[in-house]
């Protein structure tokens, strides 16, 4: 799972806040819920279709939706 820890080191790398980043994934159980325990909004890749048990900010089923949201 992904941990708060790297999520809070990558955006001290990068010198932005959570507000300016999202994180994307198709994975629920590692990228949308480790966006979520660290407070930053998520976009959550259904290509599967599968039922989502994590709510997510944003839920596409193609990435060329992503173009929608930014």
């Amino acid at each position: 799972k992904t941990k708060n820890a790297i999520v809070e080191v990558a955006l001290r790398m990068e010198k932005s806040s959570k507000k300016k980043r999202m994180m994307i994934g198709d994975n629920l159980e590692t990228v949308i819920e480790g966006a979520s325990n660290a407070g930053l909004d998520m976009v959550f890749v259904n290509h599967l279709n599968i039922h989502q048990t994590i709510p997510s900010t944003f839920t596409v089923k193609h990435l060329k939706e992503l173009e929608e949201i930014f």
